[in-house]
């Protein structure tokens, strides 16, 4: 996906939810006294419905109520702000939507379906056509209440949706013993023929030292086996290999993921186990990256925020551990991260209005060992840092010898727009290493400060020596959305 499409694909959550909070303040007499008393006539809301329809239903939903996109109606929207005026807002979206074609659609086209989505939200029409020239009415605040009637997305209570355990198949004995150990991983980089880790090894340098393929017999080489999901969606997984079995993840289609076990050599199929998802909120597509395989298990997380752990042999379900809660827009897409007894896992998320995080959690339990939040209450203005974005959705690097957990993290919520959160929004698109012990904070550089053009921090961190000057420095690298690769001492951050 280019670059400029994921932006676009993030950024609408943030555009929906702004259209919804101008709802709530047109609704509350958060505007100006001298605004007209409709905002729309009811032929371009009537003519929008065909739009929607068409063109956003299908992320939207048929009844604003979300699936892969945002909910356009409803309570969520309650912990979104909106700045600015409604002509900014609407410059934004004809820009930006729909997220596979940005600004393909007529000017009349983008007004009737803003005019759907306002009568849809109780917002009263009139004699006057919503137009470019008439939407210059400052937009500030939160919307209140949900309009009557209008369907209800996620709410801010802690209860979490119940999900059914994964069902699972199984086709064929693993004939190998398939349990990694902490001292495998540590030493995963002299299992030649295996793929132990994320990253390979917990360096995240991805090197293989296999040499049987080479630039002279590359092009001889030939298809022996296909392994088919059966879920047509995108495919972002990085196989694990472990004595020849081969763990992968697919994307979710009709509200469900493949965890799957396959022979590496033939691709035979040795189980598979399949996961029905609860409700959830994603902005950038139906993905997952992958698994992690230890301690006679394999784990992997879910877009709605649950932390999978299956047998290794089998892939029967072990144990199913809540997250976050996804109707406030967290999901979960990353390949967890296993060291010393932990899995470690971090959030995406970041264009809703939530809070950053990386935890770990007991491998043999599920249960919760920390937490660490990725927005510093001191570089956001107010209270803005509750809502500060800064998530962490690429698998960290471990440095084992200083027990870190080195990772990257995204942009500030909101992203394009810096008036809400002023302050450098640390610790926003940064290099972070965490004590693995405790989580608590052990250094930090970061690359962007209060980032207003959503360069975050989106490769994985990647672990190697510099020799400067006759010394050895341990050293951790990012390549950033700047066009730098900033690399800096794993000792201390500098």
């Amino acid at each position: 996906m280019s670059s400029a499409l994921r932006r676009s694909r993030r950024a609408w959550p943030l555009a929906a939810a702004a259209v919804l909070l101008m709802l709530g303040l047109l609704r509350a007499g958060g505007v100006s006294r001298a605004a007209p008393a409709g905002y729309y006539t009811q032929a371009q809301a009537t003519d929008g419905q065909t739009v929607y329809t068409q063109r956003c239903a299908q992320c939207h939903g048929a009844n604003l109520q979300g699936q892969s996109g945002p909910a356009l109606a409803g309570s969520q929207f309650q912990q979104h702000y909106a700045n600015g005026t409604l002509a900014q807002l609407y410059g934004f979206i004809i820009k930006q939507m729909p997220a596979d074609a940005p600004g393909s659609l007529s000017q009349k086209d983008y007004l009737d379906v803003t005019a759907f989505i306002l009568a849809k939200n109780g917002v009263p029409a009139g004699s006057t056509p919503l137009s470019a020239s008439t939407m210059t009415e400052r937009l500030t605040g939160v919307m209140r209440q949900p309009p009557s009637g209008a369907p209800q997305g996620g709410t801010t209570s802690a209860e979490i949706v119940r999900t059914t355990p994964p069902t699972h198949r199984v086709w064929a004995r693993i004939p190998a013993d398939v349990t990694v150990s902490d001292a495998m991983m540590r030493n995963a980089a002299s299992a030649r023929g295996d793929w132990l880790l994320h990253g390979r090894t917990y360096d995240n340098q991805r090197y293989s030292p296999l040499a049987q393929i080479t630039a002279s017999n590359v092009r001889s080489l030939s298809p022996v086996a296909i392994v088919q999901t059966g879920m047509v969606a995108s495919f972002e997984t990085t196989p694990v290999v472990v004595h020849g079995v081969m763990y992968l993840t697919s994307g979710v289609v009709s509200n469900q993921m493949k965890i799957m076990a396959v022979d590496a050599a033939t691709g035979k199929g040795l189980w598979d186990a399949t996961y029905t998802l609860g409700p959830f909120q994603i902005c950038c597509g139906p993905v997952n990256r992958g698994v992690a395989v230890g301690y006679g298990r394999v784990y992997a997380v879910t877009l709605d925020d649950k932390l999978l752990a299956l047998d290794a042999r089998t892939g029967s379900p072990v144990f199913t551990t809540t997250i976050a809660d996804p109707r406030l827009g967290f999901s979960e897409t990353m390949a967890p991260q296993l060291y010393d007894g932990m899995v470690i896992v971090g959030s995406a998320g970041g264009e809703w209005a939530i809070r950053g995080f990386v935890a770990a959690y007991d491998a043999k339990t599920g249960k919760e060992r920390w937490r660490w939040q990725a927005t510093d209450p001191k570089s956001y203005s107010g209270d803005s840092w509750q809502r500060g974005g800064a998530m962490a959705w690429t698998t960290p690097a471990i440095d084992p010898q200083r027990h870190l957990v080195i990772f990257s993290t995204g942009n500030p919520n909101p992203d394009l727009d810096g008036t809400p959160r002023g302050g450098d929004n640390r610790y926003s698109d940064s290099i972070v290493a965490l004590d693995a012990a405790t989580g608590k904070l052990r250094w930090y550089y970061q690359e962007v400060k209060h980032d207003v053009w959503d360069y975050d921090a989106v490769s994985n961190v990647v672990l190697f020596d510099v020799h400067v000057d006759g010394k050895t420095i341990p050293a951790a690298g990012e390549a950033g959305k700047v066009g730098w690769f900033f690399i800096v001492d794993r000792r201390n951050g500098k």
